[in-house]
């Protein structure tokens, strides 16, 4: 019985190993094209999606598609804005697809990439699939003519696709012995599939879909793909970029197929995550060994060392009254205006302008309390020269009895459903809004924030029944009351 079990969880191991090893990935680079600009949904509706859904009712689970394209990209590396430049590019350079399903040209045709660096497309093309072939070097190429433009918008030009970008397309399909998808020919009389003239709406996605995949079941390229190779599929650093010394990124990878993962030596989990804080630029290497190869991914590190370049004054509050303290804290940037929070710095705290006293001083902060009204300038300077101004309002002080505002005003009178009252303050306050009967009773009442200048507020008065009723506005103390109707 034992020996039975024994058997049963070894048949399944190797069938789900054999299933694993088996699965083709497809990864597709392209423009808004291949993203889905424009669709409803383009996650789901894009036509490399679609191409998915074929192929699952084809061959069932055994393949994956990952989306690497980017809205407006170039295939020349000198366009306006290459793929190449993309962290998605990076992502789809790691993920060492079997298939690598390429569909650039459209944007290159545009007057500012083709007319200046179209005689370098064939070289730049070339030199895309010979990086993805140095990463995976059984690689598949899939690559596409481009579908028509319908007009020129946003500088695409037809012309030049059909004319130049088509025939180089054709060649490299040739050099590589790539499966070339024609995108043109069968959509040519379809531009009702294309409602921006370039981008295809969900029927065109699906009907470019077709296409593809019937190329694609045609050439039987879905089980020439060599499987079973281990490979690093991602390395994903966070946060990117340079790293301040002494902060932490966190490393997180996966791979495929693997027996055993290494990270700069030490065997680690075949998927995870590695917080490192590297001290200088650091070099750092996932290696994945599996039954057929090795396959690695070197991330370097960059580490740069914080030098303050900038510093700025920061009020609890900038508008306040004289014998009012504020407290005024020191804010610390480095040279890649990153905060410096764990640092402190001598500093020396001037008025510069107005009356007042600056006391209890600490690392970062200070109390401030102004003496008289008017403008104050605070100068905060540290040691190495660089200051700060900072301007503040020192407000002068209303008295009880000073007038609460300017104008004050019902409309429209008579009301059907909103009264709407009008008025300019002459400072920040509140208002008292009461509605009473002719007989004295209290209908509503709200008490409503208003600001310094013009001020419009409404009131609901929909509930009440006609009739002849009294608004009383109290505001500091000063109270108006104002005859309105109510008609219905």
């Amino acid at each position: 019985m034992r020996k039975y079990i024994f058997l049963l969880v070894a048949g399944w191991l190797m069938c789900l190993f054999s299933m694993q090893a088996q699965l083709v990935r497809i990864g597709f680079i392209g423009n808004s094209i291949t993203i889905g600009t424009g669709l409803t949904s383009p996650q789901t509706e894009c036509y490399p999606s679609q191409i998915g859904l074929l192929l699952t009712q084809k061959y069932g689970d055994t393949c994956e598609i990952r989306n690497f394209a980017v809205s407006g990209r170039t295939m020349l590396r000198k366009g306006d804005y290459p793929i190449w430049n993309e962290p998605d590019f990076q992502r789809a350079l790691n993920y060492a697809p079997d298939i690598l399903f390429v569909m650039l040209g459209t944007n290159d045709s545009k007057p500012q990439n083709w007319d200046a660096y179209g005689n370098e497309f064939f070289a730049d093309y070339k030199a895309m699939l010979d990086t993805f072939r140095w990463r995976n070097p059984h690689v598949k190429f899939i690559v596409c003519l481009p579908p028509p433009a319908f007009d020129i918008v946003w500088g695409i030009r037809d012309s030049v696709i059909n004319n130049y970008v088509i025939p180089l397309v054709d060649s490299i399909a040739t050099l590589y012995n790539a499966l070339l998808i024609d995108f043109r020919t069968p959509l040519l009389d379809s531009v009702t599939l294309f409602p921006d003239k370039i981008h295809p709406n969900a029927q065109g996605a699906r009907a470019m879909a077709k296409i593809a995949f019937d190329r694609i079941v045609e050439a039987d390229i879905i089980h020439q793909v060599d499987t079973g190779y281990t490979f690093v599929t991602s390395c994903d650093p966070k946060p990117t970029g340079e790293l301040r010394r002494g902060d932490t990124a966190i490393i997180s990878y996966t791979t495929l197929r693997a027996q055993k993962v290494y990270f700069n030596g030490q065997e680690v989990e075949p998927n995870g995550s590695i917080k490192v804080a590297p001290l200088t630029d650091t070099q750092y290497v996932i290696k994945a060994v599996g039954a057929l190869n090795e396959d690695s991914i070197v991330y370097v590190q960059k580490v740069y060392v914080p030098v303050l370049t900038r510093v700025v004054a920061v009020p609890t509050k900038s508008s306040f009254f004289p014998g009012d303290t504020i407290i005024l804290y020191a804010r610390y940037y480095d040279q890649k205006k990153a905060r410096m929070d764990d640092t402190t710095f001598a500093l020396n705290w001037i008025i510069k302008q107005g009356k007042g006293r600056l006391f209890d001083a600490t690392d970062n902060q200070i109390s401030l309390v102004a003496d008289s009204s008017g403008t104050m300038i605070v100068t905060c300077q540290t040691d190495s020269g660089l200051s700060y101004d900072l301007k503040l309002t020192v407000r002068t002080p209303v008295a009880v009895n000073a007038p609460a505002y300017e104008n004050l005003e019902i409309y429209p009178n008579p009301v059907n459903n909103w009264l709407n009252v009008r008025i300019n303050a002459m400072r920040d306050q509140t208002i008292q809004i009461s509605i009473f009967s002719l007989d004295g009773k209290k209908q509503l009442s709200v008490l409503r924030s208003i600001g310094h200048g013009n001020n419009s507020l409404h009131i609901d008065v929909g509930h009440l029944p006609a009739g002849v009723y009294l608004c009383k506005m109290t505001l500091n103390n000063q109270i108006r009351v104002q005859k309105f109707y109510i008609n219905r």
